[in-house]
């Protein structure tokens, strides 16, 4: 079992990576911890999984379906009524066991909770495992705009434990694959190589990308000197393009959505002058490599996407702000684009 420690301003916590740890690093902690109780909110799509677990037999446990679409409101309502049920206090440990919606959404139900209930995260994606799990960001949509209204949260500890990629689908998987390209993007020329070779190790990989991301969580937590918004890079047009998608009923996955935002941004990059024409072609190279390079089932309304855009969190003075590259391995914030670029890069989609 590797561990990575997660350090803040406000926080300290670790991060445990491994095959088969789940069980044990969990026991590990309560016995550590000594709560005086224990909830579980679970993706029920694991509760076949884990049903004979000691967890689900000791515990009382909520199941929450996990879709973009019940990413709202009334699952985080749904979420506190079972916290006032099972009568928590801030002494207690809530274990949150599923995919990148589940974590956003439990993570931020336990952020308002008592003003703040203790919480663990239990990955199961590699989505998740690389990205959503950690770092503090919780958050719901609302009027299918991605993570608009949220907190920023942190888990006591995260368990990375790749046997529940197991039970992945294989597009999911995939999929997950633009967060980790972004990473190497943003960050390290060296990891973009190491990609390259789709020959690697599992678990030396999500070490790398987490790594990365806490190299940059750990300089800006709140994402207030800008240096955090470089993990943003794809997110611009990815996440409007995924809420699209969610509107027109042909809902985009987190990940394939990234990566066309990635396609497109570096694009923009290009045309901006800041990427080389064959940075660009070897960006979109890699994103076929890993087979990201989805045909969308929907036409692009270029319009009604720059509207959503203009939502994102990262604008200010009423003008759509971008991560570009300014070369492959470094990424630079809060940059703005002619909207005949960005219209451009659409139609490109």
């Amino acid at each position: 079992m590797r561990g990575i420690n997660i350090t803040t301003n406000t926080k300290t916590y670790k991060i445990c990576i491994g095959e088969n740890i789940f069980s044990d690093a969990i026991d590990s902690f309560i016995i550590e911890q000594n709560p005086d109780k224990i909830v579980l909110v679970m993706d029920e799509n694991l509760f076949d999984v884990l049903k004979e677990h000691d967890l689900l037999k000791k515990h009382q446990y909520i199941k929450i379906r996990c879709t973009e679409k019940n990413k709202n409101i009334k699952t985080i309502i749904k979420i506190l009524h079972f916290f006032y049920l099972q009568n928590i206090s801030r002494k207690s440990l809530v274990i949150n066991i599923g995919g990148g919606v589940l974590t956003d959404v439990a993570a931020f139900a336990c952020s308002i909770y008592q003003r703040g209930v203790r919480y663990i995260n239990i990955p199961t994606t590699l989505l998740s495992m690389v990205d959503a799990s950690f770092g503090g960001k919780t958050g719901i949509n609302y009027k299918n705009i991605k993570n608009l209204i949220g907190s920023f949260y942190h888990p006591d500890i995260v368990i990375v434990d790749t046997n529940f990629l197991k039970t992945l689908p294989k597009r999911y998987f995939i999929g997950a694959y633009g967060e980790i390209i972004k990473h190497a993007l943003i960050y390290d020329t060296n990891y973009l190589d190491y990609l390259m070779n789709k020959n690697h190790d599992l678990v030396e990989l999500i070490e790398k990308s987490i790594l990365i991301k806490k190299s940059v969580v750990g300089d800006d937590e709140f994402e207030t000197k800008g240096t955090r918004k470089i993990l943003n890079f794809g997110h611009t047009i990815g996440h409007a393009i995924e809420s699209y998608s969610q509107k027109v009923k042909k809902t985009l996955y987190h990940g394939y959505a990234v990566a066309k935002g990635i396609v497109a941004e570096s694009w923009i990059s290009y045309k901006q002058g800041l990427l080389t024409e064959q940075e660009s072609e070897k960006i979109i190279n890699l994103i076929n490599k890993y087979n990201l390079n989805k045909k969308l089932k929907f036409k692009i309304d270029a319009e009604e996407i720059i509207t959503m855009m203009m939502k994102d969190k990262k604008n200010s003075n009423n003008e759509i702000k971008f991560v570009l590259l300014e070369r492959i391995g470094k990424a630079i914030p809060d940059q703005t684009v002619p909207k005949n670029l960005i219209i451009e890069s659409l139609n490109l989609l």
